[in-house]
């Protein structure tokens, strides 16, 4: 009776290690899965928020070329100007 009992008690040991060892198998390959997942996640955000920087700079330096062709323009006009003013009265 007593061996009944320990032969029992030693399957029982035994199939509960070999379920807790499929359950951490089981709980590794869904841990694994689940942060490529979010490493997925984290990549496609990345990207997303340098594409947006990438058209940020685009927006901020158009004002600037745009202010530097009407630099470019107003300083030819003044130049004009300037000349046409102080043109020399002898040279008509």
């Amino acid at each position: 009776m007593l061996q009944t009992a320990i032969y029992t008690y030693g399957r029982a040991v035994d199939k509960l290690d070999a379920e807790l060892e499929a359950a951490e198998l089981r709980f590794t390959y869904a841990g694994i899965k689940e942060n490529t997942a979010l490493d997925d996640g984290r990549r496609a955000t990345a990207q997303k928020i340098a594409a947006l920087k990438r058209r940020l700079a685009e927006r901020k330096a158009h004002p600037g070329e745009r202010l530097a062709d009407f630099e470019t323009q107003l300083r030819g006009e003044f130049e004009q100007l300037v000349k046409s003013f102080f043109k020399d009265p002898l040279s008509k």
